[in-house]
């Protein structure tokens, strides 16, 4: 296919052949080698899409108008009305493929209507290498630090003495790192002034959750009517994904146990980076974390995360969709172990029936390349309820496997847990599943983790060992008769009862 460029600064137009699988970086090479004035690595230069949108959040996007060679010389060119290119991708995947050029005729054409494909900036200052200075990004790999090409480009806009002296051959891995970390600080610090001027929220340091997947991250930011809250980030290249997600959260509407987003938008930050941001309200720590500090996690707090997202899975099958990625990373608690739970990260999410988008497979077992389902949700629901109550579901590849586990007496899981988990693999069902979990809703034995009964003689559990129900569980002896009577596990009932 043919895409028409343009040199910025100097107004230079050309075409450039390519095939539409080749990437941006592959492009950079061909547009040098079609241009003497192109002085400079390839790879330094900078692309941008050539179309436009009405409003900042569109920018870029699919249904924007290419600019034309007539508006380009006879207006001048400004690149902070485009989408900058920043990352290496398929030309096919930023909206460069035959079909999406806006082709016109010979006689169009002609008079200046043609469309423009590609903007390009030339660094005005990438000097060439004296002695004693290499390459910036080999000397960067020389001494094996990591960097990304946004700070690079930060420097060589905006602090090109550090930017030269990158190339340094006597300069120290802690100096470079050094440079780049605050070039990477100047850029955060670009996109928290454009987010707190537009949107009134301060974003802060990052969230420790853990994350199955790298197009966000989560960081506390700060309301300026005062609270915590929690921001989702999504990068430039993942528009998409946060699209889809703040459509699906809207859809879904009002529930106690699904977040609610409080606010969405997209910024450009000073160095021309967008960042789209999802706020949300602010939880403390998620199923995730219970399981890290206690593994397996206590009957009583594993019932209610189950009773919690039976209730949400529910409601979002009602509205004909699919949560798609549930686990414990996924499911964030109210107040402790015993506040309620909340299902967040509607990354995944999308309607029945349809392709799924993101998933993890440890938790999808054997349905991970099916389409959205209820039994997908479901079957995920099974497997972290298993991983809260102690097993180990990396052991099994298929629902088949943890089903024939779950169904051998010899586990140590006590029977309630069982028949709730088996419940969310066979045949599984909303209400079949709120069945399950009655049983588990009445007062629990904290030691053996046996459902309670009333009785009022006896409280020495032989399953346990003598610390077991009600006021009196510290001691061995028989209760006095005069006493109120005290809860007793089901294993201290059935012993006095048959005693």
């Amino acid at each position: 296919m043919k895409l028409y460029c343009v040199i910025v600064g100097v107004e230079i137009d050309f075409s450039v052949e390519i095939d539409e699988g080749k990437t941006l970086d592959e492009l950079k090479v061909a547009i040098k080698a079609n241009n003497p004035v192109v002085k400079c690595d390839a790879r330094w230069l900078r692309l941008f899409l050539a179309k436009r949108n009405t409003t900042e959040e569109e920018k870029g996007g699919d249904d924007g108008v290419w600019l034309t060679h007539l508006e380009a010389h006879r207006d001048g060119i400004y690149t902070r009305d485009y989408k900058y290119l920043e990352y290496d991708a398929s030309l096919r995947a930023v909206g460069l493929a035959s079909g999406q050029l806006g082709e016109v005729d010979d006689a169009d054409r002609a008079a200046g209507l043609g469309p423009i494909h590609v903007l390009v900036v030339v660094p005005e200052e990438a000097p060439a290498p004296l002695s004693g200075e290499l390459d910036v990004r080999d000397n960067l790999d020389r001494l094996e630090v990591p960097f990304a090409t946004r700070d690079l480009n930060y420097l060589l806009d905006y602090d090109t003495a550090k930017y030269s002296s990158l190339r340094s051959t006597a300069l120290s891995y802690a100096e470079a790192a050094r440079i780049l970390a605050a070039a990477r600080s100047a850029i955060k610090s670009a996109t928290q002034r454009a987010i707190e001027i537009r949107e009134g929220v301060l974003l802060d340091g990052p969230l420790n959750l853990p994350q199955g997947q790298t197009k966000s991250n989560f960081y506390y930011a700060y309301s300026r009517f005062g609270g915590i809250l929690a921001a989702k980030v999504y990068g430039e290249m993942h528009s998409e994904a946060f699209q889809r997600e703040v459509d699906v959260n809207r859809a879904l509407g009002s529930h106690p146990n699904i977040v609610q987003f409080l606010n969405s938008f997209s910024v450009e930050n000073s160095t021309g980076e967008q960042r789209h941001i999802i706020v949300m309200p602010f939880f403390a720590r998620s199923a995730a974390d219970l399981l890290v500090q206690h593994s397996p996690v206590e009957v009583r707090a594993l019932t209610t995360i189950a009773r919690d997202c039976v209730s949400a899975l529910c409601h979002i099958h009602a509205k004909k969709y699919c949560f798609a990625d549930l686990k414990p990373a996924n499911i964030m608690l109210h107040c402790g172990e015993q506040g309620g739970a909340t299902l967040i990260d509607f990354g995944g999410a999308v309607a029945l029936s349809h392709p799924i988008v993101e998933c993890t497979d440890q938790f999808c077992l054997d349905l991970a390349e099916s389409r959205a389902s209820e039994l997908l949700d479901w079957t995920c629901l099974g497997t972290t309820l298993a991983k809260l109550a102690g097993i180990d579901i990396a052991r099994f590849h298929s629902r088949a496997e943890l089903v024939k586990f779950l169904n051998d007496k010899h586990n140590r899981l006590g029977k309630c847990v069982r028949q709730l988990i088996l419940s969310c693999l066979v045949k599984p069902s909303g209400s079949r599943i709120e069945a399950a979990v009655a049983p588990l809703l009445g007062s629990i034995c904290k030691v053996c983790q046996c459902k309670f009964n009333v009785f009022k003689r006896c409280h020495q559990c032989p399953k346990c060992g003598c610390l077991v129900c009600g006021p009196h569980c510290r001691s061995k002896l028989r209760l006095p008769l005069y006493l109120k009577p005290v809860r007793v596990c089901d294993e201290c009932f059935k012993s006095s009862s048959s005693g």
